[in-house]
């Protein structure tokens, strides 16, 4: 996201996070990163199509400012 010029805290961040978790639209898993516990979050197959659905229904949003 950074590096699209997006500026994200994790007070922003992570409710998103849980909210998609909550919905069944990512998974949860913790990994090991240099001896460290890390979480990482993958879509799910609802949760890439609703993606695609998002990014559709902007794109014919913009359509109409162009």
């Amino acid at each position: 996201m950074r590096e699209l010029g997006f500026k994200v805290s994790p007070g922003t961040l992570y409710p998103v996070l849980h909210t998609l978790l909550e919905e069944k639209d990512v998974t949860l898993t913790d990994r090991v990163v240099n001896g460290k516990i890390r979480k990482c979050y993958r879509a799910t197959a609802k949760g890439r199509e609703e993606a695609e659905e998002v990014v559709e229904r902007l794109s014919r949003l913009l359509r109409k400012f162009r």
